[in-house]
């Protein structure tokens, strides 16, 4: 097969990752992928890991934009696509308009947020990333959804990377305690679990000799480095550091005796033998083990808390850091559990077959679907540019 990869940009963040982990799967099984998307620092890896790279410029546009719908109509028909994966719900309906519509090219869509919009296309098949979401889509007649986890290339993610050149280059003792999160600085789904986690430090850090990383960037940095500057003068030392964004967290992974998180990220740090801490919003924390996992294999790796409760958290944190043998266990657990479940191989053969039933399928949508889906996107246009001219 020929398939056209559409993530939403190549900036660093989880779903782009899964695009390009995921592409690189399926041209390891003997097909050409191309990679069509605005550049970002995660194009270096697309030809390297034997993808091709087609830039996509928007010019600034916001998505879902007319320009992109043309640019993949275009790159469609020029390469002969059999089959377009887009990632998340603008780059879907680029992809619904510029491939099936206009083309008859089938479409499939991963959605790996917390929902789905109401007025997508329901024909598209669509992939989501918990079986909550997936009984959400059934229920609103949804025509084709898979639950397909957020993947880890267990092969470079993986217990016996060494994480020693990053506590040292951190100046980090022997017995420092070490807690990592990676995670885009935004304020949908991120901010309130990275304040809690900030905040916890002023206990915990009190308490035991911890430090705190945040790998990442984004919206909120600015207002998430005052909350450190905060916490690091109530104790007295640097105890929370922010060290922005790296195509390559692997060595602060590694290096962790406690990843926290949520989504891709957390299973990421779960794949390195670390005990696991899911963040979500209004308070919610909870960390993995064979008790709670299957609340998380239901909804994912998120939550929603029931309110703030930071010495709770922080007290939680402390009993886990204290407890070396806890640790072992709950890292053991965790990396088995990406291991035989949210591998990258068995998601890339579960994908090709979700290609192969798409290809299937009727190639076009119903009319009804199109005019409702087009009536949506011409009015949120409309809104957009009345926004701009009013200011």
């Amino acid at each position: 097969m020929n398939v056209l990869v559409c993530p939403p940009t190549l900036s660093i963040g989880g779903s782009q990752q899964n695009a390009i982990d995921l592409g690189a799967a399926i041209a390891e099984r003997g097909h050409e992928v191309t990679i069509l998307a605005p550049p970002g620092p995660l194009e270096h890896g697309v030809g390297a890991r034997g993808m091709r790279m087609v830039p996509l410029d928007l010019r600034g546009r916001s998505r879902p934009a007319i320009n992109g719908m043309r640019a993949m109509r275009r790159i469609v028909r020029r390469e002969d696509v059999d089959v377009v994966h887009a990632y998340e719900s603008a780059a879907g309906i680029e992809a619904f308009f510029g491939g099936e519509v206009a083309l008859g090219v089938p479409t499939v869509v991963s959605v790996m947020s917390m929902t789905v919009p109401r007025r997508f296309p329901r024909s598209v098949p669509i992939i989501v990333g918990t079986e909550l979401l997936r009984r959400e889509c059934t229920r609103r007649r949804h025509r084709s959804v898979m639950v397909l986890e957020p993947p880890i290339d267990t092969r470079s993610d993986r217990p016996s990377v060494d994480g020693d050149a990053f506590r040292i280059a951190h100046g980090l003792e022997d017995d420092e305690l070490v807690l990592v999160v990676v995670s885009r600085l935004a304020r949908q789904l991120k901010l309130e679990g990275l304040e809690l986690t900030i905040d916890a430090m002023s206990t915990l850090a009190k308490e035991l000799p911890a430090r705190l990383f945040i790998v990442g960037d984004g919206p909120e940095s600015s207002r998430l480095a005052a909350r450190a500057q905060d916490v690091n003068r109530r104790v007295g030392r640097a105890a929370v550091v922010l060290l922005g964004a790296t195509v390559d967290p692997r060595p602060a992974y590694a290096s962790a005796d406690v990843v926290l998180g949520m989504g891709g990220s957390i299973l990421r740090g779960m794949a390195f033998g670390k005990p696991a801490v899911v963040l979500g919003g209004n308070g919610f924390w909870r960390i993995v083990t064979p008790r709670t996992v299957d609340l998380f294999l239901d909804q994912g790796f998120y939550g929603i808390g029931h309110g703030r409760d930071v010495e709770g958290f922080a007290s939680s944190l402390t009993e886990l850091a204290r407890d070396a043998d806890m640790r072992r266990e709950l890292g053991t657990f965790a990396a088995r559990l990406v291991r035989d479940r949210f591998s990258l191989t068995g998601a890339a053969a579960t994908l090709e077959g979700f290609y192969l039933d798409a290809r299937r399928r009727p190639m076009r949508p119903p009319v009804g679907e199109v005019a409702r889906v087009g009536a949506w996107v011409a009015g949120f246009k409309t809104k957009q540019r009345l926004a701009r001219v009013l200011g």
